[in-house]
């Protein structure tokens, strides 16, 4: 039989097969979740049908590397699929030993129901008391069932599935699946496009850590999200944050969209009501003398306020100095400072960001192209 050679990845489950049959290569990554990395999974069925109304059982076993079974069984695992369903993560193996009208059957149901999903839908193959994890989507690895598989899962994603869903319920069409190649705009466009917005973009770039994308783009999301907020209470107007994962230079590029308008050197900070006693004698001990304050505490609209002098009022100096204070996940925590690098719009209108550029400024979704 014709042999379709094997790839390594980074992802677990990922379908290959070999002699006809559907296997998949264990990572070294994947080692925590109990196989040795090197063997082989198979994954098959009694035989192949279309019946929408039988009940189906799926084997699963996986081989060592040196050739012997895992366990003590030829079938290590298997589960039933049961009518009209897919078995959870095995659907890649699956899907070649079913019919055309039952895929679709259950295609045009799953885009049905996942019209109407909201924040925090739960999943899982086995019936198990889910654990709770703080994500939009969560579906149960049916191997670790401390894992979520859609961890990965941004809620910005997770709601433009839901979006996608309804549309391709008020017109179907096969661009939702295999939509136009985006052509990417000139530099100068692109350039031309952002002065519209008539905002200050600014970058972070970090360099992309060695860890499965699963893993990557929550902690992406936490240090976006992170940088975001404590701007935010430096006075610092952030009205977007983007973040996009070059891969020719193995690049996290991180991008916020502010307020061109500069900060004002001092601001004003509110205090407690005035009928709040205790409070007030406390904040004008702690502003009356204070370094920072350029107008003492003073009373307006039954409240105290006080005129202080801002810490920073440049947003690429605020991140310079306090980036390493942050939070922004296991992994982008261990970046050494100094390969981490704050720059201008003009350092992130680059070739390589061309696409996305485009996709972020033309305003059209994907399946619209």
């Amino acid at each position: 039989d014709a042999t379709t050679y094997l790839y390594d990845s980074y992802y677990d489950y990922m379908p290959y097969s070999y002699s006809g049959f559907n296997v998949q290569l264990q990572p070294e990554i994947s080692m925590p979740y109990g196989y040795t990395a090197g063997g082989f999974y198979i994954s098959y069925m009694v035989s192949e049908t279309s019946a929408t109304a039988t009940d189906r059982r799926a084997f699963n076993s996986y081989v060592n590397p040196d050739g012997t079974l895992f366990g003590s069984s030829a079938t290590n695992h298997y589960e039933v699929v049961r009518e009209g369903e897919l078995p959870g993560f095995k659907e890649e193996f699956l899907l070649p030993f079913l019919g055309p009208d039952m895929i679709k059957e259950m295609f045009h149901d799953l885009v049905k129901k996942a019209s109407s999903w909201s924040y925090g839908e739960k999943f899982s193959i086995d019936k198990i008391n889910i654990p709770l994890f703080d994500t939009p989507l969560t579906f149960i690895d049916p191997v670790d069932y401390e894992r979520n598989v859609a961890s990965a899962l941004s809620n910005e994603k997770f709601e433009l599935f839901i979006f996608a869903c309804k549309k391709y319920i008020e017109k179907p069409s096969t661009n939702f699946f295999f939509p136009n190649k985006i052509i990417p705009w000139s530099i100068k466009k692109i350039k031309n496009e952002i002065k519209k917005q008539d905002a200050l973009f600014i970058g972070v770039i970090l360099p992309k850590p060695d860890i499965i994308i699963e893993n990557l783009y929550p902690q992406i999301r936490k240090a976006a999200k992170s940088i975001s907020v404590t701007s935010k209470k430096y006075g610092f107007k952030i009205s977007d944050v983007l973040y996009h994962i070059e891969e020719i230079k193995n690049e996290i590029f991180i991008i916020l969209k502010l307020d061109k308008k500069p900060l004002s050197e001092t601001y004003e900070h509110m205090g407690p009501p005035v009928k709040h006693k205790k409070n007030v004698k406390s904040f004008f001990e702690k502003w009356e003398n204070n370094k920072k304050t350029i107008k003492k505490p003073y009373e307006k609209n039954d409240r105290i306020f006080v005129e202080i002098k801002r810490d920073y009022i440049d947003i690429k100096d605020f991140l310079r100095n306090n980036l390493d204070e942050l939070s922004l996940g296991k992994h982008l925590d261990k970046i050494d400072n100094e390969k981490i690098y704050i720059v201008d719009y003009e350092k992130i209108i680059i070739d390589n960001l061309s696409c996305f550029w485009t996709k972020y400024l033309d305003g059209k979704m994907r399946w619209e192209r």
